[in-house]
């Protein structure tokens, strides 16, 4: 990925998981991760990065957190 990309992507990607590292659904060192890692596909990249449980365990932390916003 071109350096330009990740420039547009991080922010989107610190403002969509900022929230869950503030509230304790992912670590540090996990957001650290979402933040830097190239993104290859969007379709799996949770999983590539952790595995299907944890994806499944962050996307229902991330919709749990989406309704409570409302």
């Amino acid at each position: 990925m071109k350096e330009e990309e990740l420039e547009k992507i991080n922010p989107i990607l610190k403002e969509t998981f900022q929230p869950l590292l503030n509230k304790g659904f992912i670590t540090k060192e996990e957001f650290n991760e979402i933040i830097t890692s190239e993104i290859s596909s969007p379709d799996t990249y949770l999983v590539n990065l952790f595995g299907q449980s944890r994806t499944n365990e962050i996307e229902k932390a991330m919709k749990l957190d989406h309704a409570k916003s409302r």
